[in-house]
């Protein structure tokens, strides 16, 4: 099981966390749901996710209003055999709205949209942000460093666009905001409160590297196909006076000004895990 996601459903009362397992060769049916009282858990009645089009890559998000929303990229049945290799999976987005008890989606049509048909674009993020609906994402290609883009939509079951103009089934890849995705792969977006406002923070995967990394078609591949020694990165999105996602900046720190009210004290102690695995050791 990988990349938990964890939001409250005040219809159960419980916490629902999200994650994925099995394939990521499936249309549907590979997105779970688990229950728990408290967001830290123990969680348990695991169960598949109901609805259609859950499967690959995905992100959860709630609004304003408490309405929960998933981004998923189920596999197509397609490959893009253009580069005389294996082939790239080809991904379908959708954007749809959770049920009331957030275990799934709604079985209403209505609801339900596809966003892109067909593409080299996974890994996906998705947050609001104004009044814009933005999913972010790269071309496939796991462990790797990629870049990163997005696609936005003011009315998210109609029609979702780059900053190019495409859409429908002209949309093929996002607009890019990060062209080597920072040795990483776009993991998603978290919503943070300050004083000035929501602050968006992307996340990117920095994929471990050890001797057996290498250099394939341009991008780097990591031999370390480990999540838990993986780093994250989180970088603040920044956008100019129209919602447009502005090209991403690498720098070594940034600073998340949070709203009044936190519980511990700063500075906050490092924390790094030990996520090493030995004979006759077990995490």
């Amino acid at each position: 099981a990988s990349k938990p996601h964890v939001l409250y459903s005040q219809k159960l009362k419980k916490y629902v966390m999200w994650f994925k397992a099995g394939s990521n060769f499936v249309s549907t049916g590979g997105l779970y749901v688990a229950f728990a009282d408290k967001p830290s858990g123990p969680w348990s009645g695991e169960k598949v996710a109901s609805g259609n089009h859950l499967g690959h890559d995905f992100d959860i998000m709630e609004d304003e209003n408490g309405v929960a929303y998933v981004a998923s990229d189920p596999f197509s049945g397609k490959f893009d055999m253009s580069n005389g290799t294996k082939g790239v999976p080809l991904w379908n987005v959708y954007f749809q709205q959770m049920n009331d008890e957030k275990t799934g989606v709604s079985t209403d049509d209505k609801k339900s949209y596809q966003v892109m048909k067909e593409v080299d674009f996974e890994a996906l993020g998705l947050f609001k942000y104004g009044k814009n609906y933005y999913i972010t994402g790269g071309t496939t290609c796991g462990n790797c460093q990629v870049p990163i883009s997005y696609i936005r939509s003011g009315s998210p079951f109609t029609e979702w666009q780059n900053e190019e103009g495409d859409s429908m089934e002209n949309l093929k890849s996002g607009t890019l905001i990060a062209p080597n995705g920072y040795t990483g792969q776009n993991k998603g977006a978290n919503m943070l409160p300050s004083h000035s406002g929501p602050i968006v923070l992307a996340g990117i995967w920095g994929y471990r590297t050890n001797p057996e990394s290498r250099v394939k078609n341009g991008r780097v591949v990591h031999g370390s196909n480990s999540q838990a020694l993986a780093s994250t990165y989180w970088y603040p999105l920044q956008f100019d006076a129209d919602g447009k996602i502005r090209q991403m900046k690498g720098k070594p720190f940034v600073k998340v000004p949070l709203t009044r009210g936190t519980l511990t004290p700063y500075p906050l102690p490092f924390y790094q895990p030990d996520a090493r695995i030995r004979k006759g050791k077990s995490i």
